[in-house]
């Protein structure tokens, strides 16, 4: 099990991977959580799903769950922009044990993917964006935190609201 929590503005392009931990090549082994299918609401929103995958030897064997609606990225809580962004996995090998959590409240998810079978352990190291497709994370991040339990949803809102990430 483990817990990812940030604070987040994606950048205002395609779809990106925001933090991979996750072996080179095309059928890799780790986790990644990333923006996926942005779109412009508007003349300034800007939307998207929030997508977590893990795998053991992705596409095949591997767990992918998005956030059902689309969620506004490019307006955040503070005046930086950033929004808190949580991404929660129970470690049952199942997609219902990933949670979502947007400024500290559950966001329902949608099940796009679950079939994983084997680990997603790999000793990759952390990175922001996708260094083995040669992109860069160029929107706006704070306040990284991973934990190696899951977190609780009074946790999550506890870091959303009563201990936030200050500019």
């Amino acid at each position: 099990p483990f817990s990812v929590n940030l604070w987040v503005m994606p950048p205002n392009v395609s779809a990106v991977k925001i933090v991979t931990k996750h072996s080179a090549g095309e059928h890799w082994q780790g986790w990644e959580i990333a923006d996926d299918k942005p779109v412009t609401n508007g003349s300034t929103k800007r939307m998207e799903h929030y997508v977590m995958r893990l795998a053991s030897l992705w596409p095949n064997d591997a767990i992918e769950v998005q956030t059902k609606e689309r969620v506004q990225v490019n307006k955040g809580t503070f005046a930086n922009g950033l929004r808190q962004l949580a991404v929660v996995y129970d470690g049952s090998g199942k997609a219902s044990g990933i949670k979502f959590y947007e400024s500290g409240k559950p966001v329902e998810a949608l099940i796009l993917k679950d079939h994983l079978t084997g680990s997603i352990g790999t000793t990759a190291s952390l990175e922001v964006g996708d260094k083995a497709l040669g992109t860069s994370f160029e929107g706006s991040m704070d306040d990284l935190r991973i934990y190696d339990r899951v977190l609780t949803g009074t946790e999550v809102d506890d870091l959303a609201v009563r201990l936030p990430a200050r500019s």
